[in-house]
């Protein structure tokens, strides 16, 4: 796992998840597209612990069960 800063802001992080259970289809997928990471975007709101961050996926993109990766 990797997490950075997205412009020096301590609320918003981009984090990389190298490392999924092997066995999962979600791994098998990304081997076979050849898919490093999964990107996630965090923001953590201002009364943050008593409310939790909001999360996306950015890459790659899930559509209908599916991976696209640009």
């Amino acid at each position: 796992m990797q997490a950075d800063l997205i412009n020096d802001n301590l609320f918003e992080w981009h984090v990389k998840l190298y490392k999924i259970d092997y066995e999962s289809p979600l791994a098998l997928d990304m081997i076979e597209l050849d898919v490093p990471y999964i990107l996630l975007h965090l923001v953590f709101p201002d009364n943050f612990p008593f409310a939790p961050p909001f999360m996306r996926v950015v890459e790659p993109r899930i559509e209908k069960g599916e991976f696209f990766y640009d």
